[in-house]
């Protein structure tokens, strides 16, 4: 039986997150539509994000921003679905995917940091960019997390001596 997610604290912090983001991610898509095409409550989250942000990302919409905005739609939302019953499951199979997920969605948040900490829009008020990017850095730490947590529990599945590789393969071979 699986434990309960009360034992299981980092399983429901991904659990949260994961929720959260399935919710945030259907309404960044929005940001692929043209207003006319936008669920009301998808124009109301990116009118009132640009309002209380600033934040040049959904301001400009650049071509690398909008492919990440997309392959969040095509394999994140989808992802999130699985990644929530997994957890809820104590599902193991769900490891190698939250790695995965993990691992780009550190890189596509620290690339969103980067534009704006040195990008183009020398527009952006420097309270708005610290804030900004204080935003995204919180947005970093739990995919950082799940990186080396998700690292660590696959290590268990590795042998983790030369005994048991021998075991493993009958044989010790040096190499030169």
């Amino acid at each position: 039986m699986a434990a309960l997610l009360s034992r299981r604290p980092l399983d429901f912090v991904y659990l949260v997150y994961f929720s959260l983001h399935l919710v945030l991610s259907t309404l960044n898509i929005g940001l692929l539509f043209p207003p006319v095409l936008r669920l009301s409550v998808q124009q109301f989250y990116l009118i009132k994000h640009v309002m209380y942000t600033n934040d040049p990302l959904f301001r400009f919409r650049p071509a690398w921003f909008l492919s990440s905005v997309l392959t969040e739609a095509a394999l994140q939302i989808p992802f999130f679905v699985i990644a929530i019953l997994a957890f809820h499951r104590n599902s193991k199979f769900i490891y190698i995917p939250t790695l995965i997920y993990a691992v780009n969605a550190c890189s596509t948040t620290f690339a969103c940091m980067a534009d704006i900490a040195f990008g183009y829009d020398d527009t952006l008020p420097q309270a708005d960019r610290k804030h900004l990017l204080f935003v995204y850095f919180h947005a970093l730490l739990v995919p950082a997390l799940m990186t080396l947590d998700m690292a660590r529990r696959m290590r268990r599945w590795i042998p983790h001596s030369s005994a048991s590789f021998e075991a493993e393969n009958g044989s010790r071979r040096k190499y030169n």
